[in-house]
């Protein structure tokens, strides 16, 4: 792609730009703390589409930008300018070295169960779960503190580093619920080391809702998916196929938006529907295939017909 075709896609989404001879072009950044200036201080990087204002110090990728400020020309972006072999982001100087809570122990390799080792594993039993489980997923409990009475669930990027952890309370009346690491979770694609991008890909809501997938799958660590994810990058990258299974009460908030979003960049989506169950977590793992097996393929006809259903229900 020229450089001049860039150049011109930028003054289309932002107005005037200055574009010096030698040098990357900027724009009047159009942040809060610089909103009314005129002064052109946001430079944006042809090569790396890494932006930064010399005025407030706001500073990304060129889609956080246009997601945030311009969102009617995001899909024009990735469609033009990032290609189907190419790496949307380069987060290298985004990195955060995540480390697990201290003391942590892996379940499936104590051999000397204390009282905190036998509950954790009374938990992971109770929600169904094997001692092939403990190994898959590598759960595990921690000395500190505020990860007592808790089961850990790390997550491991493509080239088998730490990037996330989890810890969800093993008793139901916990004030929260789950404790996480302090990681952007936009940054993270959870368990990305048991990912083949290349077959159609589960997303649920959370790490422990995973457990009852099948194997190629993964997690929102929420219940959203945005252009300026990591995990969307990749899926547009590979072209994955998805198939939604989201929290029941989360359906007319998020999977439709998300199934909407996806299929505008010609993704396939299929839904899954839940039946009676809050979400996949409920499941046992013989229920998810079944439900799986019958899952939807998504279209506005279809998203319609599922609509109309849970109105007469």
């Amino acid at each position: 792609m020229e450089r001049s075709d860039k150049v011109a896609f930028l003054k289309r989404a932002f107005g005037d730009v200055h574009v010096p001879n030698n040098g990357d072009p900027s724009i009047a950044c159009p942040s809060q703390k610089c909103r009314g200036s005129r002064k052109k201080k946001l430079a944006i990087s042809l090569t790396t589409d890494k932006t930064h204002c010399w005025v407030c110090g706001l500073g990304g990728r060129l889609i956080t930008l246009l997601v945030q400020h311009r969102p009617s020309f995001v899909h024009e972006y990735l469609t033009r300018f990032v290609s189907s072999a190419g790496v949307v982001f380069d987060d290298s100087d985004e990195c955060v070295d995540v480390q697990l809570p201290a003391g942590f122990r892996m379940l499936a390799t104590v051999i000397e169960h204390d009282a905190h080792t036998t509950a954790a594993i009374k938990y992971i039993k109770r929600r169904g779960l094997t001692d092939r489980d403990l190994w898959y997923f590598k759960f595990g409990i921690s000395t500190d503190v505020n990860m007592q009475h808790r089961v850990i669930m790390p997550s491991f990027d493509v080239a088998g580093k730490l990037n996330f952890f989890t810890g969800r309370s093993i008793n139901d009346g916990a004030f929260r619920k789950y404790m996480n690491s302090d990681v952007k979770k936009k940054n993270v694609i959870f368990n990305e080391l048991n990912i083949d991008w290349s077959k159609e890909l589960t997303l649920v809501e959370g790490p422990f809702d995973m457990t009852k997938c099948d194997e190629n799958a993964t997690c929102l660590l929420g219940s959203s998916l945005s252009e300026d994810s990591a995990l969307f990058a990749k899926i547009y990258k590979n072209r994955t196929p998805i198939v939604l299974a989201l929290d029941d009460d989360m359906v007319e908030k998020s999977w439709q938006r998300i199934a909407k979003m996806l299929s505008s960049y010609e993704i396939p989506v299929r839904i899954i529907e839940l039946g009676s169950f809050h979400d996949v977590g409920e499941m046992t793992k013989e229920q998810f295939l079944i439900a799986k097996a019958s899952a939807v393929s998504w279209s506005r006809d279809a998203a319609l017909a599922m609509k109309i259903k849970s109105i007469r229900l």
